[in-house]
């Protein structure tokens, strides 16, 4: 029901309570005019009372009385028209009744909101505000709410659409308070007083999560203005859902700009495939085929990605950044959808890969199947990574045939053995993402089943407990994380990737290798909030990076209880280490002598070199391009070309030892070894 017709309603009811006044009250003088000759005072009172019971269903004046007095004035020269009130007023007496009804849910409505904003501003003081109302925001609202020590969490729903009472009522039951407000229409000293009465200093967070992006960004920048700023708290978490990779550019941009200028909230944008892909990486990791193997060889990673639309593409990015496990081996990512070649060149032009190479193989992977390749030269990082694009649909036939050629048209020896290390089935549609898992679980039927095969069904939640269950050829094939299993406001506040994020940067932030180097004496929190957004997206890759793949492999290289001792020989050779202040590490040699050491070292060079690949293809998935000069604005830096090349350049060789502090951090954290 709109704000109009509330209000006409309310007019109507009006009117009838006034027209059902009169003759209430006319009834009651003519009843008791024998009274008003002997006592107006009490007589006035009598009426007055009957007027109240007629509206609260218990009138002093029964129907039957007021019809007994009427025939007492039968003779009289005002029978006409005492006949007419007492008709009207048997009618009134039940109109009075709807209106008071009417009058009193209207004044509990307004008490029920009253209590809500109460409740929002004094008890639930660190309360959650979110923007925009949508499937996204539904699944926020219906998920899990944490609580804030004893006290739950209120949210305030901000958002420009009309809710039924019965809606309003059943989210004000689970302490989310509605604000029917268009804040895109609004200008700053509206926003401002807006943001004021609902005492948005006191908010622990806000999420902003319209469907789109720009709107989103439209929000943010209305919170970062100078006036805006001040009412919120700068210990507030600011959440801004983005998932357009050039917005996204934007409000990175924007809020580095701001930030330097302005003392601002926290802030981290997400989108909904990202989380996904995220969690799934989690649970069932890229190197988990040959995660207990010391054989470098075998830590060769060939991903198969079927379906390329937001969430293939957040795989491949997630791929560059997880798959270096060596500084020689191999990454290959094969990507198969429809209409590939328009995708593929979108995906190029959506990254800003420069330094990526397409060619197209006439001869195809599949006899008569287009595919392009993508391969980054060799002028960026070393052992390139390899993509290619199969415009291939799942349902023809060849695509079995694809599962048997596999990466580079070669079989893993002799056993039949699919060569795929790990298959992610993103398909938006539920139908054809059944018939390829079935396609590839027809593929496993002679072997063990352990590569790990995961795929997309968001929607239907019957058809997810298909591959829960006990069918056959579904047995090997997981399930990526549905969007409602990562999008609550739990998980978004408890992420425990930007936990581990947030101490990298701090140990980082501590760790001084040069003895002139002042360490950093903020708190975790101010260290993090002080940094460049790129910074943050390169934190997070190195967080789970180390988590996944660079603590199981040193696990694996060393045994579980000698990686301390043996990392400790490592640095030495290099490093002198100060006990009594573990974030105190002295370099022993110059840049140039530290490089020919390296060069000499193949178990620390290699180390060295691959977290240099993986830190240059976290940057290549950012968009991220080569330039002589460093340029976070523009997504450039000098320093992302092959390790050899760095010791070539005065301005690069200095880098080449923080590529050795991921070690640093691992022996400093031996509590979590």
């Amino acid at each position: 029901m709109t704000q109009k017709s509330k209000y006409n309603i309310s007019r109507i009811m009006a009117i009838l309570s006034i027209i059902a006044l009169i003759p209430l009250t006319i009834e009651g003088i003519f009843y008791y005019c024998d009274y008003l000759k002997i006592h107006s005072f009490y007589a006035a009172m009598i009426i007055l009372q009957n007027v109240i019971g007629g509206f609260l269903f218990k009138p002093e004046i029964k129907l039957e009385a007021a019809y007994k007095a009427l025939l007492t004035y039968t003779d009289s020269s005002y029978y006409l028209g005492l006949q007419i009130i007492t008709y009207v007023y048997g009618v009134m007496i039940f109109v009075a009744h709807f209106c008071a009804l009417a009058w009193i849910y209207e004044f509990l409505s307004k008490i029920f909101k009253i209590r809500n904003i109460f409740k929002g501003i004094s008890k639930y003081r660190n309360h959650i505000v979110i923007f925009g109302y949508n499937d996204c925001v539904k699944m926020l609202l219906n998920n899990k709410v944490v609580a804030n020590g004893k006290k739950k969490i209120h949210i305030h729903l901000v958002c420009a659409d009309d809710f039924k009472e019965e809606m309003l009522y059943s989210l004000a039951k689970k302490n989310i308070h509605i604000h029917k407000y268009d804040i895109y229409k609004e200008n700053g000293d509206k926003i401002e007083r807006f943001l004021t009465s609902i005492k948005a200093d006191k908010a622990a967070v806000f999420i902003l999560a319209d469907d789109s992006s720009i709107n989103n960004f439209s929000v943010f920048q209305s919170l970062c203005s100078e006036r805006n700023s001040k009412v919120i708290s700068t210990k507030a978490k600011v959440y801004c859902r983005c998932e357009d990779y050039e917005i996204e550019e934007m409000i990175e941009h924007f809020y580095d700009a701001k930030k330097k200028s302005l003392n601002l909230f926290d802030f981290e944008m997400f989108n909904i495939p990202e989380l996904q892909i995220r969690k799934m990486f989690e649970k069932s990791k890229l190197h988990c085929k040959y995660i207990d193997s010391n054989d470098k060889g075998k830590w060769d990673t060939n991903v198969l990605i079927v379906g390329f639309g937001l969430l293939g593409k957040q795989a491949l990015k997630q791929v560059m950044e997880l798959a270096p496990a060596d500084s020689d081996n191999k990454i290959n990512v094969d990507i198969v959808d429809y209409k590939i070649k328009e995708k593929a060149g979108i995906y190029a032009n959506y990254f800003r890969v420069n330094d990526f190479e397409m060619t197209k193989e006439d001869s195809g992977l599949v006899e008569g199947f287009d595919n392009w390749k993508f391969e980054m030269r060799d002028t960026v990082v070393d052992n390139p990574m390899t993509i290619r694009f199969i415009d291939m649909d799942v349902h023809d036939r060849s695509f079995r045939k694809l599962m048997d050629i596999g990466v580079e048209s070669e079989k893993n020896g002799d056993s039949g053995e699919i060569p795929y290390t790990y298959i992610i089935i993103a398909i938006d549609n539920a139908e054809v993402a059944v018939h390829c898992a079935r396609e590839i679980a027809y593929s496993f039927h002679d072997g063990d089943g352990h590569v790990p095969v995961m795929i997309r069904i968001d929607s239907d939640y019957r058809l997810r407990e298909l591959f829960t269950g006990d069918d056959e050829m579904l047995r090997y094939i997981s399930l990526i994380p549905a969007p409602a299993d990562v999008l609550s406001v739990d998980y978004l506040l408890g992420e425990e990737l930007d936990k581990k994020a947030k101490n990298f940067n701090y140990v980082y932030s501590k760790l001084y290798i040069e003895k002139d180097y002042k360490p950093c004496d903020m708190s975790e929190s101010e260290a993090w909030k002080g940094l460049e957004y790129y910074k943050r997206n390169a934190n997070r890759a190195l967080a789970a990076y180390y988590e996944q793949v660079f603590k199981p492999k040193l696990r694996v290289k060393y045994g579980e209880y000698r990686v301390i001792d043996e990392l400790n020989k490592l640095l030495q050779v290099y490093f002198e280490h100060d006990e009594s202040d573990k974030y105190y590490w002295k370099l022993k040699f110059k840049d140039a002598e530290f490089w020919e050491r390296l060069k000499n070292d193949s178990e620390f060079y290699e180390m060295c070199k691959t977290e240099h690949r993986r830190w240059s293809y976290g940057l290549i998935a950012q968009g991220w391009e080569c330039a002589e000069k460093k340029s976070p604005a523009w997504h450039k830096h000098n320093c992302l070309i092959p390790f050899n090349e760095l010791a070539k350049n005065d301005a690069t060789l200095g880098t080449i030892k923080y590529d050795t502090m991921k070690l640093m951090y691992y022996f400093i954290r031996k509590d979590e070894v």
